[in-house]
């Protein structure tokens, strides 16, 4: 009797401590609940929940609260407030955010491995907590997502439901479909969402504009430091606290930091602002290093019209000075072109071509130089571009089209217009035909005639005319190739055509007075010899002594 007494006690103790557990357990994920409201940039004020998931103040919420916020705070179940002060993810997927606030010793519920079965918790006093039985389960990409047996209510969203151990094992979202049911997403995709190096490229993350944490990896967090400062959208104090919170996660990197600040102070024409990091950078630079920040305030000097290019060569000069990369080169050769020192570009050029960074870039610039400077000597520049062309990538892309226009017409000087038919060919070849101007047509066309290549000369002609038809200059190139293929018909029919089409024209009575004068019909082409005269070209009367001969 009194060993089935104490069984009886036992069970009954045991029973009670299990009651208790799951009521401490409850209470406990309880306090990790909070509230938060959400200030948007137009100035609306939305409201919703969240729950502690990691130690040193970490929040989950959803990320529909977050769209477009621009401060936020949590209270939490005894009513005192903290404010959220970095995004630290952001998925609009699988709906959540993750955020830092204040409240570093706030109370967490850790994430589970992958159990199903659990309670809802509520904040506060709300509610009691409740049994989640899943009514459905699916999957969203590598993670679980459930139909709950609860209400489909604002009261209900962004809560942890929570297994017997106390851990989170999803979170809950609202129901979009017909059916007023609760939703949940697998509590471990948290653990998916943080900050890269391509963070900015997520348009959820960057229509949140509450500040942002820097990545935890130190490769992502300086590729994460440049692209935070190139985006359209952000503002200056934004660049500022990335830039403070950088320097103090990764002191190391602080002079590249201070560089990132000086561009988009320079971009934004802060002048002074973008001076003062610069020279700050160099301070706070290794000695090693400081060639990297004299090339690179060199770059933004010879970006921005603001800064005297001989500024931007002297930067230049003292980064190869102190470590005498190619790079360094390149840039100091730019400086010295965009300054109009031909000479000592093309020197600094022709040194750039002996160096490992040898490019078609470098070999065009060297001929450009050269062109500039009225080079004689063609067959070097030729040389140049041939090397230029010979170093560029195949398939040739839009870059090569400079390389081979100026080498066409440099042949064409030289009197070898076939080579300079060849180099218009490639460049249509490159273009496909798309956006190749009159001027190309024009150009090659006049190289196709003098290399008695008069169909193809024809052919070009013809492609004018189809570009502009009421341009008589492109009938009178057409004319000028029958002519010289001796198809003066045919000529004399095209220059009938633009006299009815404008009576007053007087390259076209002249040209007709020419064709007239081929033809042997002197009278004819002294009447309109002096029709050409009366439309305005008093000097067609001085062809017609010529006439005589």
């Amino acid at each position: 009797m009194k060993l089935k007494l104490f069984t009886l006690i036992l069970c009954a103790i045991i029973c009670a401590n299990t009651y208790i557990g799951a009521k401490d357990i409850s209470k406990s994920a309880q306090s990790s609940i909070c509230k938060i409201t959400v200030f948007q940039a137009d100035g609306k004020q939305l409201s919703g929940y969240g729950f502690f998931y990691e130690e040193g103040g970490k929040v989950v919420s959803s990320y529909d609260l977050f769209k477009h916020a621009k401060q936020a705070v949590i209270t939490n179940n005894k009513g005192k407030e903290y404010a959220i002060t970095r995004i630290t993810g952001a998925s609009d997927t699988y709906n959540l955010v993750t955020a830092l606030t204040t409240w570093e010793k706030a109370p967490y519920i850790p994430i589970s491995s992958g159990s199903t079965t659990g309670k809802i918790i509520y904040f506060a006093k709300d509610k009691e907590p409740q049994d989640a039985i899943i009514k459905d389960k699916s999957s969203l990409y590598s993670y679980n997502y459930f139909t709950y047996n609860l209400p489909n209510d604002s009261t209900s969203i962004g809560l942890p439901i929570i297994n017997d151990e106390g851990q989170v094992i999803a979170i809950t979202q609202a129901n979009f479909t017909k059916e007023n049911l609760l939703c949940g997403i697998d509590a471990r995709v948290i653990k998916t969402i943080g900050i890269n190096s391509l963070s900015f490229a997520n348009n959820a993350f960057t229509s949140i504009y509450i500040p942002k944490a820097i990545p935890t990896n130190e490769q992502d967090a300086l590729s994460y430091l440049f692209l935070a400062t190139k985006q359209k959208k952000i503002d200056s104090t934004a660049v500022e606290t990335i830039v403070a919170d950088f320097i103090q996660q990764y002191p190391l990197y602080t002079a590249d930091a201070l560089m990132e600040r000086a561009n988009f102070y320079a971009s934004h024409g802060n002048y002074q602002r973008a001076d003062d990091d610069y020279n700050e950078a160099l301070k706070k630079c290794p000695k090693d290093k400081k060639d990297q920040v004299h090339y690179a305030y060199s770059k933004i000097m010879y970006t921005y019209t603001h800064y005297p290019i001989d500024q931007a060569t002297e930067q230049a000069l003292t980064a190869y000075e102190l470590n005498p990369l190619p790079l360094y080169l390149q840039q100091i050769a730019d400086c010295y072109f965009a300054e109009k020192k031909y000479n000592d570009a093309a020197e600094t050029y022709k040194k750039l071509c002996n160096t490992t960074l040898a490019s078609s870039y470098s070999y065009f610039q060297t001929a450009r130089c050269l062109l500039e400077l009225q080079e004689k000597d063609t067959i070097q520049i030729i040389q140049l571009l041939d090397s230029a062309i010979a170093k560029a990538p195949v398939p040739h892309q839009e870059q090569c089209i400079n390389y081979y226009f100026y080498r066409a017409q440099l042949f064409f000087g030289k009197g070898e217009y076939r080579k300079a038919v060849f180099d218009y060919n490639e460049i249509e070849n490159i273009k496909k035909q798309q956006g190749l101007t009159p001027f190309f047509y024009q150009m090659r066309a006049k190289a196709e005639l003098e290399a008695h290549m008069y169909q193809q000369a024809l052919d070009d002609a013809d492609r004018l005319i189809s570009l502009d038809e009421n341009n008589d200059e492109y009938y009178f190139i057409k004319i000028e190739i029958l002519l010289r293929a001796g198809e003066i018909e045919k000529a004399q029919g095209i220059a009938s055509q633009c006299i009815k089409r404008n009576e007053k024209n007087a390259t076209a009575y002249r040209i007709m007075g020419i064709i007239q004068a081929q033809l042997g019909n002197k009278a004819e082409a002294e009447k309109n010899f002096k029709k050409a005269a009366e439309c305005g070209d008093q000097s067609a009367l001085e062809l017609i002594p010529t006439l005589s001969k």
